[in-house]
Protein backbone atom coordinates (compact mmCIF):
# COMPACT_ATOMS: atom_id res chain seq x y z
CA UNK A 1 0.00 0.00 0.00
CA UNK A 2 1.05 3.81 -0.85
CA UNK A 3 1.65 6.09 2.07
CA UNK A 4 0.29 9.30 -0.16
CA UNK A 5 -1.89 8.84 -3.24
CA UNK A 6 -2.99 12.51 -4.84
CA UNK A 7 -5.38 11.85 -7.52
CA UNK A 8 -6.81 13.74 -10.56
CA UNK A 9 -4.53 16.69 -10.03
CA UNK A 10 -3.04 18.58 -13.27
CA UNK A 11 0.36 17.39 -12.84
CA UNK A 12 3.13 19.82 -13.80
CA UNK A 13 5.88 17.58 -13.14
CA UNK A 14 9.03 20.55 -13.09
CA UNK A 15 10.98 19.86 -16.30
CA UNK A 16 8.91 22.50 -18.13
CA UNK A 17 7.24 19.54 -20.14
CA UNK A 18 3.34 20.10 -20.90
CA UNK A 19 1.00 19.40 -17.88
CA UNK A 20 -1.44 16.50 -17.78
CA UNK A 21 -4.03 15.06 -15.71
CA UNK A 22 -3.16 11.81 -13.34
CA UNK A 23 -2.05 10.64 -10.34
CA UNK A 24 0.91 10.81 -8.00
CA UNK A 25 2.10 7.85 -5.85
CA UNK A 26 4.35 8.18 -2.41
CA UNK A 27 5.78 5.46 -0.44
CA UNK A 28 8.18 6.48 2.63
CA UNK A 29 10.39 9.41 1.42
CA UNK A 30 9.77 8.79 -3.17
CA UNK A 31 7.83 9.47 -5.10
CA UNK A 32 7.02 5.99 -6.69
CA UNK A 33 4.33 6.40 -9.58
CA UNK A 34 3.06 8.85 -11.61
CA UNK A 35 0.85 8.95 -14.16
CA UNK A 36 -2.54 6.26 -13.23
CA UNK A 37 -1.92 4.73 -9.85
CA UNK A 38 -4.05 1.89 -9.23
CA UNK A 39 -2.65 1.23 -5.42
CA UNK A 40 -4.49 2.40 -2.75
CA UNK A 41 -3.05 4.67 -0.09
CA UNK A 42 -3.27 4.97 3.74
CA UNK A 43 -4.09 8.70 2.79
CA UNK A 44 -6.14 9.67 -0.35
CA UNK A 45 -6.19 13.50 -1.76
CA UNK A 46 -8.46 14.29 -4.11
CA UNK A 47 -6.37 16.87 -6.11
CA UNK A 48 -9.44 17.52 -8.86
CA UNK A 49 -9.38 21.14 -9.57
CA UNK A 50 -5.64 21.64 -8.51
CA UNK A 51 -2.36 22.07 -9.91
CA UNK A 52 0.76 19.47 -8.38
CA UNK A 53 3.97 20.31 -8.76
CA UNK A 54 7.20 19.55 -6.88
CA UNK A 55 8.09 21.16 -3.72
CA UNK A 56 9.60 24.99 -4.63
CA UNK A 57 13.19 26.05 -4.03
CA UNK A 58 13.89 29.62 -1.85
CA UNK A 59 16.95 29.94 -3.38
CA UNK A 60 18.26 33.28 -1.21
CA UNK A 61 17.45 32.86 2.66
CA UNK A 62 18.96 34.09 6.17
CA UNK A 63 18.08 31.55 7.70
CA UNK A 64 21.26 30.51 9.14
CA UNK A 65 20.23 31.48 12.91
CA UNK A 66 16.46 30.82 12.65
CA UNK A 67 16.40 27.58 11.97
CA UNK A 68 17.68 26.81 15.28
CA UNK A 69 14.28 27.93 17.02
CA UNK A 70 11.89 28.17 14.22
CA UNK A 71 11.55 24.45 12.97
CA UNK A 72 9.01 25.27 10.44
CA UNK A 73 11.51 27.50 8.99
CA UNK A 74 8.48 30.47 8.65
CA UNK A 75 7.57 32.09 6.62
CA UNK A 76 9.23 30.23 3.72
CA UNK A 77 7.13 27.01 4.73
CA UNK A 78 3.89 28.95 4.11
CA UNK A 79 4.97 29.63 0.30
CA UNK A 80 5.32 26.09 -0.94
CA UNK A 81 9.09 26.21 -0.24
CA UNK A 82 10.16 22.34 0.51
CA UNK A 83 14.51 23.42 0.20
CA UNK A 84 15.91 26.92 1.45
CA UNK A 85 19.43 27.98 1.04
CA UNK A 86 21.21 29.93 3.19
CA UNK A 87 24.62 30.83 3.85
CA UNK A 88 24.22 34.11 1.44
CA UNK A 89 25.52 37.52 0.85
CA UNK A 90 28.67 36.20 2.42
CA UNK A 91 27.82 36.66 5.98
CA UNK A 92 27.36 32.77 7.94
CA UNK A 93 27.67 31.78 11.50
CA UNK A 94 31.21 30.13 10.74
CA UNK A 95 33.95 28.97 10.46
CA UNK A 96 34.43 30.87 13.95
CA UNK A 97 36.82 30.63 16.60
CA UNK A 98 35.41 30.55 19.90
CA UNK A 99 36.36 34.06 20.86
CA UNK A 100 35.11 35.46 17.20
CA UNK A 101 30.94 34.45 17.70
CA UNK A 102 29.81 37.67 18.72
CA UNK A 103 31.79 39.74 16.10
CA UNK A 104 30.03 37.40 13.14
CA UNK A 105 26.32 37.95 15.00
CA UNK A 106 27.02 41.70 15.56
CA UNK A 107 28.16 41.87 11.78
CA UNK A 108 24.88 39.73 11.14
CA UNK A 109 22.63 42.24 13.35
CA UNK A 110 24.01 45.37 11.15
CA UNK A 111 23.71 43.41 7.18
CA UNK A 112 20.77 41.10 7.91
CA UNK A 113 19.18 42.96 11.23
CA UNK A 114 19.35 39.21 12.48
CA UNK A 115 19.10 40.43 16.69
CA UNK A 116 22.56 39.13 18.37
CA UNK A 117 20.43 38.69 21.54
CA UNK A 118 18.16 36.28 19.79
CA UNK A 119 20.96 34.62 18.11
CA UNK A 120 22.98 34.32 21.31
CA UNK A 121 20.04 32.70 23.30
CA UNK A 122 19.41 30.12 21.12
CA UNK A 123 22.46 28.93 18.99
CA UNK A 124 24.48 26.50 20.16
CA UNK A 125 27.65 27.49 19.02
CA UNK A 126 29.09 24.06 19.23
CA UNK A 127 30.76 24.51 16.29
CA UNK A 128 33.69 26.10 14.71
CA UNK A 129 34.60 24.56 11.24
CA UNK A 130 31.98 25.03 8.53
CA UNK A 131 31.63 21.34 8.17
CA UNK A 132 30.90 20.59 11.66
CA UNK A 133 28.19 23.83 11.48
CA UNK A 134 26.50 21.60 9.15
CA UNK A 135 26.41 18.73 11.24
CA UNK A 136 24.40 20.83 14.06
CA UNK A 137 21.80 21.97 11.24
CA UNK A 138 21.79 18.12 10.13
CA UNK A 139 20.73 17.30 13.88
CA UNK A 140 18.45 20.08 14.42
CA UNK A 141 14.51 18.85 13.58
CA UNK A 142 13.69 21.16 10.26
CA UNK A 143 10.30 21.41 8.71
CA UNK A 144 12.16 22.08 5.32
CA UNK A 145 15.27 21.17 3.09
CA UNK A 146 18.06 23.43 3.67
CA UNK A 147 21.31 23.68 1.68
CA UNK A 148 24.65 25.96 3.00
CA UNK A 149 26.97 28.18 1.20
CA UNK A 150 30.08 29.06 2.96
CA UNK A 151 30.72 32.89 3.79
CA UNK A 152 33.29 34.67 2.79
CA UNK A 153 33.18 37.30 5.42
CA UNK A 154 33.25 34.37 7.94
CA UNK A 155 36.15 32.47 6.61
CA UNK A 156 38.28 35.87 6.53
CA UNK A 157 37.66 36.62 10.03
CA UNK A 158 38.48 33.40 10.84
CA UNK A 159 42.21 33.55 8.70
CA UNK A 160 43.19 36.97 9.85
CA UNK A 161 41.12 38.10 12.44
CA UNK A 162 40.55 42.34 13.29
CA UNK A 163 42.73 42.98 10.08
CA UNK A 164 39.91 41.23 7.82
CA UNK A 165 37.75 44.42 7.69
CA UNK A 166 40.67 46.77 6.74
CA UNK A 167 40.27 47.60 3.19
CA UNK A 168 43.93 47.28 2.17
CA UNK A 169 44.76 44.21 3.78
CA UNK A 170 44.77 41.42 1.36
CA UNK A 171 45.73 37.88 2.14
CA UNK A 172 49.21 36.69 1.96
CA UNK A 173 49.81 33.30 -0.06
CA UNK A 174 49.73 31.38 3.50
CA UNK A 175 46.66 33.16 4.77
CA UNK A 176 45.13 32.33 1.37
CA UNK A 177 45.84 28.67 1.62
CA UNK A 178 43.83 28.78 4.87
CA UNK A 179 40.69 30.05 3.16
CA UNK A 180 41.44 27.64 0.79
CA UNK A 181 41.60 24.75 3.23
CA UNK A 182 38.20 26.28 5.06
CA UNK A 183 36.63 26.13 1.61
CA UNK A 184 37.50 22.71 0.68
CA UNK A 185 36.46 21.63 4.48
CA UNK A 186 33.08 23.30 4.13
CA UNK A 187 32.73 21.48 0.82
CA UNK A 188 33.46 17.92 1.92
CA UNK A 189 30.79 18.61 4.39
CA UNK A 190 28.33 18.56 1.26
CA UNK A 191 28.38 22.57 1.41
CA UNK A 192 26.84 24.44 -1.89
CA UNK A 193 30.30 26.66 -2.60
CA UNK A 194 31.23 30.08 -0.94
CA UNK A 195 29.10 33.06 -1.48
CA UNK A 196 30.91 36.47 -1.30
CA UNK A 197 29.88 40.45 -1.12
CA UNK A 198 31.31 42.97 -3.11
CA UNK A 199 28.57 45.59 -2.66
CA UNK A 200 28.79 48.52 -0.66
CA UNK A 201 25.63 48.61 0.94
CA UNK A 202 26.78 45.81 3.87
CA UNK A 203 27.95 47.23 6.35
CA UNK A 204 29.18 46.37 9.91
CA UNK A 205 28.31 47.83 13.12
CA UNK A 206 30.85 50.51 12.63
CA UNK A 207 29.11 51.58 9.22
CA UNK A 208 32.26 49.51 7.16
CA UNK A 209 31.83 47.38 4.32
CA UNK A 210 31.78 43.89 5.77
CA UNK A 211 35.19 42.17 5.43
CA UNK A 212 35.62 40.81 1.76
CA UNK A 213 33.79 43.74 0.12
CA UNK A 214 37.34 44.95 -0.79
CA UNK A 215 39.11 41.46 -1.71
CA UNK A 216 41.17 41.98 -5.44
CA UNK A 217 40.41 39.08 -7.67
CA UNK A 218 43.15 37.08 -7.12
CA UNK A 219 41.65 36.04 -3.66
CA UNK A 220 37.93 35.08 -5.52
CA UNK A 221 40.09 33.03 -7.60
CA UNK A 222 41.58 31.43 -5.33
CA UNK A 223 38.29 29.99 -3.93
CA UNK A 224 37.69 29.51 -7.56
CA UNK A 225 40.68 27.40 -7.67
CA UNK A 226 39.20 25.19 -5.01
CA UNK A 227 35.46 24.91 -6.54
CA UNK A 228 37.00 24.06 -9.84
CA UNK A 229 38.56 21.31 -8.08
CA UNK A 230 36.20 19.72 -5.58
CA UNK A 231 32.93 21.32 -7.36
CA UNK A 232 30.57 23.97 -5.92
CA UNK A 233 28.82 26.97 -6.55
CA UNK A 234 30.06 30.74 -6.33
CA UNK A 235 27.38 32.98 -5.08
CA UNK A 236 28.19 36.98 -5.70
CA UNK A 237 25.70 39.57 -4.02
CA UNK A 238 27.49 41.92 -7.25
CA UNK A 239 28.97 45.25 -7.37
CA UNK A 240 26.02 46.35 -10.09
CA UNK A 241 25.47 50.15 -10.84
CA UNK A 242 27.99 51.35 -8.07
CA UNK A 243 30.59 53.72 -9.00
CA UNK A 244 29.72 53.23 -12.74
CA UNK A 245 30.83 55.85 -15.14
CA UNK A 246 28.64 56.72 -18.21
CA UNK A 247 29.48 53.47 -20.18
CA UNK A 248 28.78 51.74 -17.03
CA UNK A 249 32.39 50.62 -17.05
CA UNK A 250 32.05 49.35 -13.27
CA UNK A 251 29.37 46.82 -13.86
CA UNK A 252 30.70 45.37 -17.23
CA UNK A 253 34.38 44.90 -15.35
CA UNK A 254 32.52 43.06 -12.65
CA UNK A 255 30.18 40.86 -14.77
CA UNK A 256 33.68 40.23 -17.05
CA UNK A 257 35.75 38.45 -13.85
CA UNK A 258 32.48 36.55 -12.63
CA UNK A 259 32.19 35.32 -16.04
CA UNK A 260 36.52 35.25 -16.27
CA UNK A 261 36.50 33.05 -13.34
CA UNK A 262 33.08 29.96 -14.34
CA UNK A 263 35.12 29.90 -17.72
CA UNK A 264 38.75 29.45 -16.12
CA UNK A 265 37.50 27.17 -13.38
CA UNK A 266 34.48 25.74 -15.33
CA UNK A 267 32.09 26.53 -12.13
CA UNK A 268 28.26 27.86 -11.64
CA UNK A 269 28.04 31.93 -11.02
CA UNK A 270 25.23 33.04 -9.46
CA UNK A 271 24.82 36.98 -9.25
CA UNK A 272 22.24 39.66 -7.47
CA UNK A 273 20.24 41.12 -9.71
CA UNK A 274 17.56 44.41 -8.74
CA UNK A 275 16.21 46.55 -11.01
CA UNK A 276 15.63 50.09 -9.29
CA UNK A 277 14.72 53.64 -10.06
CA UNK A 278 18.67 55.31 -9.73
CA UNK A 279 20.45 53.41 -12.70
CA UNK A 280 18.24 54.19 -15.39
CA UNK A 281 15.74 52.72 -17.70
CA UNK A 282 17.52 50.99 -19.68
CA UNK A 283 20.15 49.20 -16.58
CA UNK A 284 18.64 45.76 -16.51
CA UNK A 285 18.51 45.10 -20.43
CA UNK A 286 22.51 45.79 -20.80
CA UNK A 287 23.20 43.65 -18.05
CA UNK A 288 21.40 40.76 -19.38
CA UNK A 289 22.97 41.83 -22.69
CA UNK A 290 26.07 41.47 -21.26
CA UNK A 291 25.41 38.25 -19.82
CA UNK A 292 24.27 36.88 -22.54
CA UNK A 293 27.61 37.70 -24.24
CA UNK A 294 29.57 36.09 -21.77
CA UNK A 295 27.22 32.59 -21.72
CA UNK A 296 28.15 32.98 -25.84
CA UNK A 297 32.21 32.72 -24.77
CA UNK A 298 31.43 29.80 -22.28
CA UNK A 299 30.47 30.92 -19.03
CA UNK A 300 27.71 29.54 -16.82
CA UNK A 301 26.73 32.76 -15.15
CA UNK A 302 23.32 33.42 -14.09
CA UNK A 303 21.19 35.97 -12.39
CA UNK A 304 18.91 36.33 -9.50
CA UNK A 305 15.90 38.13 -8.71
CA UNK A 306 13.02 38.79 -6.87
CA UNK A 307 9.54 37.95 -8.71
CA UNK A 308 8.08 41.40 -7.28
CA UNK A 309 9.04 44.90 -5.78
CA UNK A 310 10.91 45.19 -2.70
CA UNK A 311 9.11 46.77 0.05
CA UNK A 312 10.00 48.02 3.81
CA UNK A 313 6.94 48.01 6.10
CA UNK A 314 6.56 50.16 8.93
CA UNK A 315 3.95 51.41 11.17
CA UNK A 316 2.57 51.12 14.94
CA UNK A 317 3.27 47.35 14.69
CA UNK A 318 7.01 47.64 14.16
CA UNK A 319 8.01 51.39 14.21
CA UNK A 320 7.77 54.28 11.87
CA UNK A 321 11.82 55.35 10.67
CA UNK A 322 11.07 59.23 10.84
CA UNK A 323 13.42 61.29 13.05
CA UNK A 324 12.07 63.06 15.34
CA UNK A 325 11.45 63.02 19.44
CA UNK A 326 7.62 62.34 19.37
CA UNK A 327 8.16 59.73 16.89
CA UNK A 328 11.08 58.69 18.91
CA UNK A 329 9.40 58.34 21.93
CA UNK A 330 6.53 56.38 20.00
CA UNK A 331 8.71 53.94 18.52
CA UNK A 332 10.16 52.63 22.19
CA UNK A 333 6.85 52.36 23.66
CA UNK A 334 5.32 49.00 24.10
CA UNK A 335 3.30 48.16 20.99
CA UNK A 336 0.58 47.25 23.24
CA UNK A 337 0.64 51.08 24.68
CA UNK A 338 1.04 52.81 21.35
CA UNK A 339 -2.76 53.47 20.66
CA UNK A 340 -2.85 54.94 23.71
CA UNK A 341 -0.47 57.95 23.35
CA UNK A 342 -2.55 58.61 20.12
CA UNK A 343 -5.64 59.25 22.26
CA UNK A 344 -3.46 62.83 23.52
CA UNK A 345 -4.10 65.31 20.65
CA UNK A 346 -0.57 67.57 22.09
CA UNK A 347 1.61 64.02 21.39
CA UNK A 348 0.13 63.64 18.26
CA UNK A 349 0.37 67.34 17.06
CA UNK A 350 3.90 66.47 18.18
CA UNK A 351 4.18 63.54 15.59
CA UNK A 352 2.63 65.77 12.81
CA UNK A 353 5.45 69.08 13.66
CA UNK A 354 8.20 68.26 11.78
CA UNK A 355 10.04 70.57 8.96
CA UNK A 356 8.29 71.15 5.68
CA UNK A 357 11.24 69.37 3.82
CA UNK A 358 11.06 66.36 5.97
CA UNK A 359 7.41 65.90 6.01
CA UNK A 360 7.61 66.24 1.93
CA UNK A 361 10.42 63.54 1.50
CA UNK A 362 8.78 61.26 3.65
CA UNK A 363 4.68 61.70 1.70
CA UNK A 364 6.50 61.12 -1.77
CA UNK A 365 7.91 57.70 -1.03
CA UNK A 366 5.67 56.05 1.10
CA UNK A 367 2.37 54.86 0.43
CA UNK A 368 -0.18 52.60 2.55
CA UNK A 369 -0.35 48.91 1.71
CA UNK A 370 -3.45 46.80 2.18
CA UNK A 371 -5.41 43.56 1.03
CA UNK A 372 -6.64 45.39 -2.11
CA UNK A 373 -2.38 46.46 -3.24
CA UNK A 374 -0.72 42.90 -2.53
CA UNK A 375 0.63 43.13 -6.31
CA UNK A 376 3.09 45.79 -4.24
CA UNK A 377 3.11 48.31 -7.33
CA UNK A 378 3.15 52.00 -5.75
CA UNK A 379 -0.14 53.70 -7.05
CA UNK A 380 -0.88 57.20 -7.08
CA UNK A 381 -3.83 57.29 -5.18
CA UNK A 382 -2.09 54.86 -1.98
CA UNK A 383 1.25 57.82 -2.05
CA UNK A 384 0.60 59.52 1.25
CA UNK A 385 0.91 63.18 -0.44
CA UNK A 386 -2.06 62.34 -2.53
CA UNK A 387 -3.64 60.93 0.10
CA UNK A 388 -2.51 63.91 2.37
CA UNK A 389 -3.64 66.72 -0.62
CA UNK A 390 -7.20 64.63 -1.15
CA UNK A 391 -8.17 65.01 2.55
CA UNK A 392 -6.99 68.80 3.22
CA UNK A 393 -4.16 67.44 5.79
CA UNK A 394 -0.58 67.54 5.87
CA UNK A 395 0.87 64.24 5.02
CA UNK A 396 2.04 63.74 8.93
CA UNK A 397 -1.75 64.23 10.08
CA UNK A 398 -2.64 61.77 7.41
CA UNK A 399 -0.36 58.87 8.70
CA UNK A 400 -1.58 59.47 12.46
CA UNK A 401 -5.17 59.53 11.39
CA UNK A 402 -5.02 56.41 9.64
CA UNK A 403 -2.88 54.88 12.41
CA UNK A 404 -5.64 55.58 14.60
CA UNK A 405 -8.73 54.59 12.28
CA UNK A 406 -7.10 51.01 11.74
CA UNK A 407 -5.59 50.49 15.42
CA UNK A 408 -2.46 50.40 14.80
CA UNK A 409 -2.97 47.77 11.19
CA UNK A 410 -2.47 50.39 9.04
CA UNK A 411 0.98 49.46 6.93
CA UNK A 412 2.97 52.18 5.30
CA UNK A 413 5.65 50.82 2.84
CA UNK A 414 8.74 52.43 0.67
CA UNK A 415 9.90 50.49 -2.18
CA UNK A 416 13.22 49.54 -1.32
CA UNK A 417 15.56 47.26 -4.30
CA UNK A 418 13.87 45.83 -7.18
CA UNK A 419 11.80 48.92 -7.15
CA UNK A 420 10.37 49.13 -10.87
CA UNK A 421 7.42 46.89 -11.40
CA UNK A 422 7.99 46.93 -15.38
CA UNK A 423 11.09 46.23 -15.68
CA UNK A 424 10.49 43.09 -13.39
CA UNK A 425 9.35 41.30 -15.79
CA UNK A 426 12.15 41.89 -18.51
CA UNK A 427 14.75 40.20 -15.89
CA UNK A 428 12.13 37.44 -15.28
CA UNK A 429 11.40 36.93 -18.77
CA UNK A 430 15.01 36.19 -19.04
CA UNK A 431 15.60 32.55 -20.09
CA UNK A 432 18.38 31.85 -17.55
CA UNK A 433 17.18 34.39 -14.44
CA UNK A 434 16.43 32.12 -10.98
CA UNK A 435 13.90 33.76 -8.88
CA UNK A 436 14.99 34.86 -5.75
CA UNK A 437 16.33 37.02 -3.38
CA UNK A 438 13.16 36.57 -0.50
CA UNK A 439 16.11 37.08 1.89
CA UNK A 440 13.85 34.91 4.30
CA UNK A 441 15.40 35.64 8.17
CA UNK A 442 17.27 38.44 7.02
CA UNK A 443 15.76 42.10 7.76
CA UNK A 444 13.52 40.89 9.59
CA UNK A 445 12.13 44.16 11.26
CA UNK A 446 11.39 46.09 8.06
CA UNK A 447 10.88 43.25 4.99
CA UNK A 448 9.18 40.14 4.69
CA UNK A 449 9.49 39.03 1.04
CA UNK A 450 9.23 35.32 0.83
CA UNK A 451 6.19 35.62 -0.75
CA UNK A 452 8.19 35.82 -4.11
CA UNK A 453 7.24 31.85 -4.88
CA UNK A 454 3.49 32.60 -3.95
CA UNK A 455 3.78 35.92 -6.23
CA UNK A 456 5.75 34.61 -9.22
CA UNK A 457 2.87 31.76 -9.54
CA UNK A 458 -0.25 33.85 -8.64
CA UNK A 459 0.94 37.38 -10.45
CA UNK A 460 3.47 36.07 -13.06
CA UNK A 461 1.69 33.07 -14.34
CA UNK A 462 -1.49 33.07 -13.57
CA UNK A 463 -2.87 36.83 -13.82
CA UNK A 464 -0.33 38.41 -16.02
CA UNK A 465 0.18 35.77 -18.19
CA UNK A 466 4.04 36.73 -18.10
CA UNK A 467 5.30 32.60 -17.93
CA UNK A 468 3.58 29.67 -18.60
CA UNK A 469 2.05 27.29 -16.00
CA UNK A 470 4.86 24.71 -16.86
CA UNK A 471 7.73 27.41 -17.27
CA UNK A 472 6.72 29.13 -13.96
CA UNK A 473 7.07 25.58 -11.98
CA UNK A 474 10.32 24.67 -13.47
CA UNK A 475 11.83 27.97 -12.41
CA UNK A 476 10.85 27.42 -9.22
CA UNK A 477 11.41 23.62 -9.13
CA UNK A 478 13.61 21.49 -11.43
CA UNK A 479 15.70 24.66 -12.84
CA UNK A 480 16.87 25.52 -9.02
CA UNK A 481 17.83 22.04 -8.12
CA UNK A 482 19.62 21.23 -11.36
CA UNK A 483 21.96 24.19 -10.57
CA UNK A 484 22.59 24.27 -7.33
CA UNK A 485 23.62 20.51 -7.39
CA UNK A 486 20.10 19.17 -5.08
CA UNK A 487 19.66 15.73 -6.96
CA UNK A 488 16.56 13.45 -7.05
CA UNK A 489 14.56 17.00 -6.51
CA UNK A 490 12.72 19.04 -8.40
CA UNK A 491 10.56 16.84 -10.11
CA UNK A 492 7.67 14.47 -10.19
CA UNK A 493 9.39 11.59 -11.33
CA UNK A 494 9.31 8.07 -9.78
CA UNK A 495 12.21 7.63 -7.69
CA UNK A 496 12.68 11.36 -6.78
CA UNK A 497 12.08 12.41 -3.12
CA UNK A 498 8.53 13.28 -2.35
CA UNK A 499 8.70 17.66 -1.85
CA UNK A 500 5.01 17.87 -3.63
CA UNK A 501 3.01 20.75 -3.24
CA UNK A 502 -0.86 20.43 -4.44
CA UNK A 503 -2.01 24.09 -5.32
CA UNK A 504 -5.12 25.68 -5.80
CA UNK A 505 -3.85 27.95 -8.36
CA UNK A 506 -7.39 30.11 -8.75
CA UNK A 507 -7.39 30.72 -5.43
CA UNK A 508 -3.37 31.24 -4.57
CA UNK A 509 -2.53 34.22 -3.01
CA UNK A 510 -0.76 36.30 -0.05
CA UNK A 511 -1.91 37.22 3.02
CA UNK A 512 -1.21 40.53 4.54
CA UNK A 513 2.10 40.23 6.54
CA UNK A 514 1.90 40.13 10.23
CA UNK A 515 4.13 41.50 12.46
CA UNK A 516 4.94 39.05 15.72
CA UNK A 517 6.95 38.38 18.83
CA UNK A 518 8.17 34.86 18.15
CA UNK A 519 12.09 35.03 18.23
CA UNK A 520 14.09 34.63 20.93
CA UNK A 521 14.20 37.38 23.71
CA UNK A 522 10.44 38.04 22.15
CA UNK A 523 12.57 39.84 19.29
CA UNK A 524 9.47 41.18 16.93
CA UNK A 525 9.62 40.51 13.11
CA UNK A 526 7.45 40.46 10.08
CA UNK A 527 6.14 37.66 8.43
CA UNK A 528 3.26 36.09 5.77
CA UNK A 529 0.94 33.43 5.30
CA UNK A 530 -0.89 32.40 1.86
CA UNK A 531 -3.69 30.61 1.02
CA UNK A 532 -4.44 27.81 -1.46
CA UNK A 533 -2.04 25.62 -0.52
CA UNK A 534 -4.06 22.89 -0.40
CA UNK A 535 -0.84 20.33 0.84
CA UNK A 536 2.51 21.29 1.23
CA UNK A 537 4.93 17.74 1.26
CA UNK A 538 8.43 17.52 2.33
CA UNK A 539 10.20 14.23 2.17
CA UNK A 540 6.95 12.48 1.80
CA UNK A 541 5.19 13.77 5.02
CA UNK A 542 2.32 16.33 5.14
CA UNK A 543 3.65 19.52 6.26
CA UNK A 544 1.04 21.80 4.93
CA UNK A 545 -2.52 21.19 5.01
CA UNK A 546 -5.28 23.31 3.86
CA UNK A 547 -2.92 26.14 4.36
CA UNK A 548 -2.05 25.33 8.12
CA UNK A 549 1.20 23.71 9.37
CA UNK A 550 0.54 20.14 10.22
CA UNK A 551 3.95 19.84 12.58
CA UNK A 552 5.80 17.88 10.62
CA UNK A 553 9.90 18.25 11.04
CA UNK A 554 10.57 16.33 8.15
CA UNK A 555 13.03 18.07 6.41
CA UNK A 556 16.93 17.43 5.77
CA UNK A 557 19.99 19.07 5.31
CA UNK A 558 21.45 18.35 1.52
CA UNK A 559 24.63 18.36 -0.02
CA UNK A 560 25.91 19.55 -3.18
CA UNK A 561 25.95 16.69 -5.88
CA UNK A 562 27.50 17.14 -9.06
Amino acid sequence: MLDIAIRNGTIVDGTGAPAFQGDVGIKGDRVVAVGEVSESAAREIDATGRIVTPGFVDTHTHLDAQIFWDPYASPVCWHGSTTALIGNCSVTYAPVRPDQKDHLSSVLESVEQISVESVNAALPFNWESFSDYMTAIDNTPKGINIAAFMGHAAARVYVMGDEAIDPKRHPNEKEKGELQALLADALEGGALGVSTSRTYTHMDPQGRPIPGTYAVEDELRAFAEVLGKQGGIFQCAARLGEGDDANNTSTQEELTWLSDISIDFDIPVVYSLFTGLGHGPEYHRKILEWTDAHRARGANIRPMQNSRVGTNLFGAMNFLGVRSGAWEKFNQTRPSERMALLENDDFCAALADMSPEVEANFAGRFWTFGEENLDYRRRDQDLIANIAKANNERPMQTVVRLMKETAGQQIFVSGSNNGVYDNISDILSYEHTIPGLGDSGAHVKVMTDANLTTYLMSHWVRDAGLLSLENGVRRLTAGATDFFGLKDRGRLFPGQFADVNVIDLDNLASEMPEYVYDYPCNAGRWTQRARGYDYTICNGRIMIEDDKHTGSVNGRLLRYQH
